[in-house]
C-alpha cells in the first residue's frame, strides 16, 4: 500500500514514490503544477496519522511530513495554490481541532474555533481515556492495544475484545 508512478500508455512502473514498513492510507490531493502528491499515512507509528508530500518528478523522491503534532490528522481541503490546507487534528489528550495550516512552513495559521465543539460539551459526556500499550504476538510482531476501563473500578465488569485480522491497519 505505497505510491508508485506508472506510464499512462503502457502501465510500466517508472518509479516507486514511497516504501517502508508503513502504509499510505489515502491520497488527499495532487498538485499537478508542482508535481506533488499529498497523502495521509502512518509512517512513524501505527498509532498516528499524518499528512505527507512527495514530488513525483524528483529523481529520488523524498517523503516529507507536513503535520507536526502527535495524533491523527485529517485534511479537508487545500487552497488553489496548495500553500494552505484545512486540517482536523486530535489525539487521546486533545479533542478535535479544526485549523488552517501553512503547508510550506508547517505552521498553524489560524484555529477555526467556530467549527468545532467546545471542550465543555465534550466533557459533559464523560468519555474515558484509554490506556495504550503494545504486545508481541507469536511471530514477534508488535500489536498495539487500547484498554478502556470504567472510572468506577469496584470490581468485575464486562469486557469486550475486538480483534481485526485483515490485511490493512490494525483495529
Amino acid at each position: 500500500m505505497h505510491l508508485e508512478l506508472h506510464d499512462l500508455n503502457n502501465g510500466q512502473l517508472i518509479k516507486t514514490l514511497t516504501n517502508g514498513n508503513w502504509v499510505v492510507q489515502r491520497i488527499v490531493d495532487v498538485d499537478e503544477i508542482n508535481s506533488i502528491v499529498y497523502f495521509l499515512a502512518n509512517r512513524e507509528t501505527p498509532l498516528e496519522v499524518h499528512l505527507y508530500s512527495v514530488n513525483y518528478n524528483d529523481e529520488k523522491p523524498t517523503v516529507e511530513r507536513i503535520t507536526q503534532e502527535s495524533g491523527c490528522h485529517v485534511v479537508h481541503c487545500f487552497n488553489r495554490t496548495y500553500q494552505y490546507c484545512i486540517t482536523q487534528w486530535n489525539s487521546i489528550d486533545q479533542y478535535p481541532l479544526i485549523r488552517m495550516l501553512d503547508v510550506k512552513t508547517k505552521e498553524i495559521i489560524k484555529s477555526l474555533h467556530h467549527l468545532q465543539q467546545s471542550q465543555t460539551t465534550i466533557e459533559q459526556f464523560q468519555f474515558v481515556k484509554p490506556k495504550l500499550f503494545s504486545i508481541l504476538n507469536r511471530n514477534n510482531d508488535t500489536l498495539y492495544c487500547a484498554v478502556y476501563k470504567p472510572s468506577d473500578e469496584r470490581g468485575r465488569y464486562p469486557t469486550l475484545v475486538s480483534v481485526y485480522g485483515g490485511p490493512h491497519l490494525q483495529r
